[in-house]
């Protein structure tokens, strides 16, 4: 079994420093309106960020073995909350955007990203409704 570990520190305001144990951090805050500076992702984005994240390796893995010849890759993601605390997701809409490789194997290395390898997914699948759109442009 293996164990993450990151460290989380307040540093002013609503403003939090993310670490890990390899010394990469990120910034963490909420919008001015909210009473800080906007320096950085709220969490929920972070969520956001880390399925797209999730999903993206494994494709570009999975279509470098089958020499698609990928030329670009990129996820628009978008959420809707519940209005209640805890504002929790209640729909993503993730839209991947190919270009380059067939869509044959766009669609392969889609399913095998998130009925395979993607954690991030598989966490966030039982509790929200995830909506996928694959835009395949062939070159």
């Amino acid at each position: 079994m293996s164990e993450l570990k990151v460290n989380v520190k307040w540093v002013d305001l609503m403003r939090l420093l993310a670490s890990n144990e390899n010394g990469h951090a990120l910034v963490m805050d909420v919008s001015k309106e909210a009473g800080s500076l906007n320096q950085g992702p709220r969490p929920m984005e972070l969520i956001l960020m880390a399925l797209g994240g999730c999903m993206m390796m494994d494709m570009v893995s999975i279509l470098g073995k089958m020499r698609s010849n990928l030329k670009s890759l990129a996820m628009d993601i978008s959420a809707t909350r519940k209005e209640e605390y805890p504002k929790v997701f209640n729909k993503i809409t993730v839209t991947i955007h190919t270009a380059g490789a067939p869509k044959e194997d766009v669609e392969k290395a889609f399913i095998l990203s998130k009925e395979k390898y993607c954690s991030v997914y598989a966490m966030l699948n039982p509790v929200v409704d995830i909506e996928y759109i694959l835009k395949v442009e062939e070159v």
